[in-house]
């Protein structure tokens, strides 16, 4: 543990402090969220009929209370990804090419870093979106009819009428009768504030959002979404193509079902919101488009795309570019300098798009790539080779 320490130390402060910033900025998108829950945009609140049907449900216990939904969607992934970070990462071909324990543990907590800020940005961000719309939109639950307790007199509904063909008496009005929120005669705030705040679902943005980037991140290192493939290649000798059935294979289906669990966890999380009547469909619906965005895009904010690595994350922002990218600058964040590159080869390990080499092949592979790239060009043909943009 001193070792890995001292290792820590030796990091340049400004890349620590870079990533320290992220995490600040994470939970203020946190704090964001909790300030959107805090409004209660009386004036706002979407008027409804009387006699509205969608509206008319009994209110009930929650299946899935927040607790649940928290638990579920944050800390249990959370432990599963440190899990997955301690004892599966690297995998054991990969953790021979480590010439130290000190550069081994250092790549895990450099991922179980970056997989924490990853599922914390999906789902804070999930959050803050979700109660951002709620506190805009003030769109009746399916129950709202049931937590309101409207006064159904008359002298009530002419107060409060605000549109509609019928009348105000509701045993004999052949129309709808459209009122405020003002006519309800239930005074406790929290639950009317709530009674608006259908659409969308928090519960299908967050369980999305936190259990579908479970999904990716465990499916990830064990590449259980997508088969590792490429296109066809030619055969530079014959011209011959090389037949397509030969560059990939499906993945165990073991993986495929653990890799799908979360997935299905998100659906019954989702789903409760409809038979405990709390949203309608299209709130579900729109709630879970926000989660499936959240967690994409944090996704790839951290990680390597899937197709093009074996679950390994994006190294740390190269020198220079700790805090942004300067105008013209032609490197991007990760991308090393030449000094930077010397230091990487000397830890006893080289990520080319996300897969480990043992340093002792890279010379070797340098030349083959080389001796490749010089036989192409003589053909007229352009060839690429990944560039050493991790550590």
């Amino acid at each position: 543990m001193a070792s890995i320490t001292a290792r820590i130390r030796q990091l340049p402060c400004r890349l620590i402090l870079s990533y320290v910033l992220d995490w600040i900025i994470v939970f203020l998108i946190l704090g964001l969220a909790g300030a959107f829950n805090s409004i209660d945009a009386k004036n706002t609140r979407h008027a409804f009929s009387l006699q509205d049907p969608n509206i008319s449900f009994p209110h009930k216990p929650d299946l899935v209370s927040n607790g649940v939904l928290y638990v579920t969607s944050i800390i249990l992934p959370a432990i599963i990804i440190a899990l997955i970070c301690v004892f599966a990462v690297p995998g054991w071909s990969a953790a021979r090419s480590f010439r130290s324990r000190q550069s081994l543990w250092r790549r895990k907590v450099w991922e179980l870093n970056v997989g924490w800020l990853g599922i914390c940005l999906a789902v804070f961000s999930a959050i803050t979106i979700t109660e951002g719309l709620k506190a805009a939109a003030n769109k009746p639950r399916p129950h709202l009819l049931s937590v309101c307790d409207p006064d159904l007199s008359s002298d009530a509904i002419e107060k409060w009428r605000v549109g509609g063909l019928g009348g105000t008496d509701l045993s004999t009005a052949t129309a709808p009768i459209i009122v405020t929120w003002q006519i309800c005669r239930n005074e406790d705030k929290d639950e009317m504030r709530n009674a608006f705040a259908s659409w969308p679902s928090g519960h299908a943005s967050t369980s999305w959002a936190g259990l579908l980037y479970l999904t990716l991140r465990r499916g990830a290192p064990a590449t259980a979404l997508v088969p590792e493939s490429t296109l066809p290649t030619t055969n530079a000798e014959r011209g011959v193509p090389q037949g397509l059935r030969h560059k990939a294979a499906a993945p165990p289906m073991y993986l495929v079902l653990l890799a799908a669990v979360p997935i299905g966890t998100a659906f019954f999380i989702s789903l409760s919101r409809w038979f405990d009547y709390r949203h309608h469909g299209f709130d579900i619906i729109s709630g879970a488009v926000i989660g499936i965005f959240c967690a994409w895009i944090s996704f790839g904010f951290y990680q390597v795309p899937i197709s093009l690595s074996n679950g390994w994350a994006w190294a740390p922002r190269s020198q220079g570019h700790e805090f942004g990218l300067l105008v013209g600058d032609g490197r991007g964040y990760g991308e090393l300098t030449e000094d930077e590159r010397q230091n990487v080869g000397s830890t006893g390990e080289s990520v080319s798009l996300g897969k480990l080499t043992p340093r002792t092949d890279i010379e070797s592979q340098s030349q083959s790539q080389a001796s490749s790239g010089s036989s192409q060009a003589n053909r007229g043909v352009v060839g690429t080779v990944g560039t050493d943009g991790q550590h």
